[in-house]
């Protein structure tokens, strides 16, 4: 055995302990070559695929290399794998070492470069790592391992720390590649000593739990070079806190809760930071949840993004500090939020969307106000979402609000001392039920909703030329509010343009709570109006100046008579298919009724002359 008399000291008597029992079984390499052929093993004797009791395997520099072509478990706390200087164990596909039981170590400037190692808790805690190592994946298990002098680990896609905290007295490297590698903490896992991986390249964090363990409190692994952090991933149930103290954690790429939570939580701070930057998002899937607080600011500034994905709160824990939306680079990307949010102070809505489904957003002390955005910038909405936010510093407020499809801002004066609107797509015939009339009738293709008793001045709706049906012309249109079981009639005229192809129209007066959509001169205002046209007639313009129309849809001749107040009938004509001109100028200004009647129709409609 002169291979032995080049190894540590330590090594000898730790050998001697070993190899020297009855049990022992020795295992020498007399030169490079596959690890599973005969042809590398002395008396051409390989190794089992499980060591056992007093089983030693013994690496030696008769052969620097050797290739890694077949699984080796370490299964008895006797059994030994020690590798020389001067040798290189090589990956061959895939395969792994086990060290479940037992003592592995190596000189130095020897090389372990295979697919994975695994490290168990039951594992010799003076396992030595004197060489300059590289695994694709290293997992340990509650385990103690040393690296000796010049001795370095480096991990290229997988360290799993599970079970237990492992005692280490040096830092795991990650290799700078791409994919980046992860970091897996599961079932309690991590390092002694706090910081014991090195960060400063690239990398993803995942965390993993069972059922039955308790929570993790994470955060040493973030300190540091936290710029790097590529991604997050939460699953099996895990309960995750991070506590980032005097810095913010920034993660370059995705947040996946697949399931469990994730907290972030200040320490020392009087505010904690999550920020989102390059192609920083949140997945889109999974069943996990975020747990927010009122110390907590989001911020997104990502900017390979086109999707921004999806927030699910905790409930109970669904507010935030203050959010800000802030993309880089000409990237418009939207978040989801799957449930009711609180934000504390600020809502930042520079470039970026914020889609709150059908939830409310409530915005409870803004420090700037609720900021006006632009179509690239504003909260999305669906029927039944909505936002509230403070308005008490009055002046002219601008909620930047839309669906998905279109942005609908709405500016007003505010006069109670909290806000609340929605808007949606469709103009309902009773203002918030029957039929939508934006089908048929030249409208703007939404409906603002002003909930919660709120009360304003002045207010002026946004559309695009997007949202305008049936021949809408801006050019002589109207804000129309439902009261009174109608819509109500106003004087029109044109709509301003203001910046990034918006137009706006104003309705001064006081509201308070109710119903508003836009409307142009030719628009059935009156639910009679409305089921005219429901049963082929519809007469227009109401007001009417000199002419008013007739559109008629029915194959029989119609007699029209107009009458006056009194009943008195002023003129008489013939209705047919088609659109049908009556001459009013002659007639004074004040309110008439048109009196249509033929087989199977007879119907009276009221319209203004004016």
């Amino acid at each position: 055995m002169n291979s032995l008399r080049i190894c540590s000291f330590s090594m000898l008597v730790f050998l001697s302990f070993i190899v020297f029992s009855a049990k022992a079984t020795w295992y020498e390499t007399v030169q490079s070559g596959n690890f599973s052929s005969t042809s590398t093993w002395k008396d051409g004797i390989v190794p089992p695929v499980t060591l056992g009791s007093g089983d030693t395997v013994m690496i030696s520099n008769s052969s620097p290399n050797i290739v890694m072509d077949r699984d080796l478990v370490m299964d008895d706390a006797t059994c030994v794998v020690f590798i020389q200087t001067g040798v290189s164990v090589i990956e061959s596909g895939k395969h792994y070492i086990a060290v479940k039981m037992g003592y592995l170590g190596q000189d130095q400037f020897s090389n372990i470069i295979i697919d994975s190692l695994f490290l168990s808790k039951n594992a010799h805690s003076q396992t030595v790592f004197s060489g300059m190592d590289t695994f694709n994946k290293l997992t340990l298990s509650e385990a103690n391992y040393k690296t000796g002098n010049n001795g370095s680990i480096v991990v290229n896609e997988l360290l799993h720390l599970r079970d237990g905290v492992c005692n280490t007295n040096y830092q795991i490297h990650l290799a700078a590649v791409t994919p980046h590698p992860t970091i897996y903490f599961s079932n309690g896992g991590g390092l002694s000593g706090g910081f014991a991986v090195s960060v400063s390249n690239p990398y993803n964090i995942r965390y993993g739990n069972n059922n039955s363990a308790p929570a993790m409190n994470r955060f040493n692994e973030l300190k540091g070079s936290g710029t790097t952090l590529s991604g997050i991933e939460v699953t099996d149930n895990a309960n995750i806190t991070l506590v980032p103290d005097i810095q913010d954690i920034e993660v370059k790429g995705e947040v996946k809760l697949t399931s469990g939570t994730l907290r972030i939580a200040k320490s020392s701070v009087l505010y904690c930071g999550f920020i989102l930057t390059g192609a920083g998002k949140f997945s889109s899937s999974g069943t996990g949840t975020f747990t927010g607080s009122d110390s907590l600011q989001l911020i997104i500034a990502s900017s390979n993004v086109s999707t921004l994905g999806t927030l699910r709160f905790t409930p109970g824990s669904n507010s935030l500090q203050s959010l800000n939306l802030d993309l880089q680079g000409g990237a418009s990307g939207t978040l989801t939020i799957k449930n009711d949010l609180k934000i504390k102070s600020s809502l930042s809505l520079t470039r970026g969307h914020l889609y709150m489904e059908n939830h409310f957003l409530d915005i409870i002390h803004p420090s700037n106000g609720f900021l006006p955005g632009d179509v690239g910038s504003y909260v999305m909405m669906d029927q039944g979402g909505s936002v509230r936010s403070d308005v008490s510093n009055g002046g002219l407020v601008t909620f930047s609000i839309g669906t998905p499809t279109q942005y609908l801002p709405i500016t007003f004066i505010p006069s109670s001392q909290t806000a609340r609107i929605s808007v949606e797509h469709g103009v309902k015939q009773n203002g918030s039920s029957g039929p939508d009339i934006s089908a048929t009738q030249p409208v703007v293709n939404a409906t603002w909703r002003f909930l919660d008793n709120t009360s304003c001045t002045d207010i002026r709706p946004g559309w695009m030329a997007g949202n305008e049906k049936n021949g809408f012309d801006r050019s002589k249109c109207y804000i129309s509010e439902f009261k009174n079981g109608n819509w109500d009639k106003q004087n029109s005229g044109p709509a301003s343009t203001s910046s990034g192809g918006v137009y706006t129209v104003s309705r001064a007066g006081t509201y308070t709570g109710n119903v508003y959509a836009i409307f142009d001169i030719n628009t059935a205002v009156s639910v009679e109006e409305l089921l005219n046209e429901k049963n082929n007639i519809v007469l227009f313009p109401n007001p009417v100046i000199n002419e008013l129309q007739i559109q008629y849809k029915g194959e029989k001749v119609l007699v029209a008579s107009v009458l006056d107040i009194s009943g008195r009938v002023m003129s008489t004509s013939y209705i047919e298919k088609g659109t049908n001109t009556i001459a009013v100028s002659a007639l004074t200004n004040g309110i008439y009724f048109i009196r249509l009647t033929g087989e199977g129709v007879g119907s009276t409609y009221r319209f203004v002359k004016q």
